[in-house]
């Protein structure tokens, strides 16, 4: 069924962003905003996200945001790199797999 596994889907990630409290899903989900800004805001988004790292490295969602920026900005083999960081901390994590395929097919 495409609406309970949409649902599930968004289950989990709400779950995945709130693991470190109110004020850090704020913090991804702005984040997430400047990634979806467009590539003037992705500088600021990836300082962010590397600051919620150094605060919280046991979190896999700015990690997670982080892959997603490298993706984005063509350094396929770092976004690997983190997404394999991220699946070492929660090795079910459906973004980080699906991330590692985008990439591998980027890079052939």
């Amino acid at each position: 069924d495409p609406e309970a596994f949409g649902a599930a889907v968004t289950s989990l990630w709400s779950l995945w962003f709130s693991e470190r409290g109110a004020k850090n899903k704020e913090a991804l989900e702005e984040i997430d905003l400047m990634i979806g800004s467009g590539e003037a805001c992705w500088e600021d988004a990836s300082q962010a996200a590397a600051e919620l790292v150094e605060v919280h490295p046991d979190w896999p969602e700015p990690l997670n945001r982080l892959a997603t920026l490298k993706y984005l900005t063509g350094d396929f083999a770092e976004s690997v790199e983190l997404c394999e960081r991220v699946l070492a901390l929660k090795p079910h994590h459906f973004g980080a797999l699906s991330g590692i395929c985008m990439c591998h097919a980027k890079l052939g």
